[in-house]
């Protein structure tokens, strides 16, 4: 009997970490469609929105060549910055992952990519073509954190495709934490003493640290 009841709390708990809802205004600390004119270059996005972009400093001349220095090496050296930002920023609420500036359906294909991520839809019912807000827990984060870098190159079997960027968006913050399919990680929020924040605690040889347009180091 004790053997069947373990299995029994972890699906609970794993249940409790992980969650699917529409991405409605609800979900957001922050206006979205503000946000989204903001990543399409709209001037009347209303809301300021600041940006980090960190990138891999010893890739800069092979990306300058148009020579891809493969996915492998970018989750080596993001999983680590990531998973301390989520940390760092974590107050043991959700964090609300979505498409950055359309809502598509999070599984355009049947391909045998992202398994992880797959399985994780396909345990919870949820139809490939959702197109809504994954919500995860921190630990839930950090379980499937290879593959939410993996996601926007991953979805396609095909080298060099990509299908969209995703955001991993604070609940209670202006903040979101944009996984690129240009292999960078972007850090944005209304806030940007909270960037500065970041730069100062991660900024590492490692990494070029770019700011978007508008915003000081």
């Amino acid at each position: 009997m004790t053997a069947t009841r373990k299995p029994l709390r972890w699906a609970k708990r794993t249940r409790a970490s992980v969650g699917f809802k529409p991405a409605t205004q609800a979900l957001f600390p922050y206006n979205r469609k503000h946000y989204q004119r903001f990543l399409i270059g709209d001037a009347g996005s209303q809301t300021p929105w600041y940006g980090v972009s960190f990138q891999l400093a010893s890739e800069a001349h092979a990306i300058s060549r148009g020579i891809d220095f493969g996915l492998t090496k970018f989750i080596a050296h993001y999983e680590t910055l990531f998973s301390q930002v989520v940390s760092a920023f974590d107050d043991g609420s959700d964090w609300v992952i979505t498409h950055d500036k359309y809502d598509e359906a999070w599984w355009p294909n049947t391909q045998k990519t992202l398994s992880a991520l797959r399985t994780l839809f396909a345990q919870h019912q949820v139809a490939n073509e959702f197109r809504g807000a994954l919500l995860l827990k921190k630990q839930a984060v950090f379980t499937f954190v290879r593959e939410l870098l993996s996601y926007p190159t991953g979805v396609f079997k095909r080298e060099g495709s990509f299908y969209s960027d995703i955001d991993v968006s604070h609940s209670h913050l202006p903040f979101i934490i944009k996984i690129s399919s240009h292999l960078n990680v972007d850090f944005l929020s209304t806030q940007p003493a909270l960037l500065q924040e970041i730069v100062q605690a991660h900024r590492s040889p490692v990494f070029t640290i770019k700011a978007y347009r508008g915003t000081s180091l």
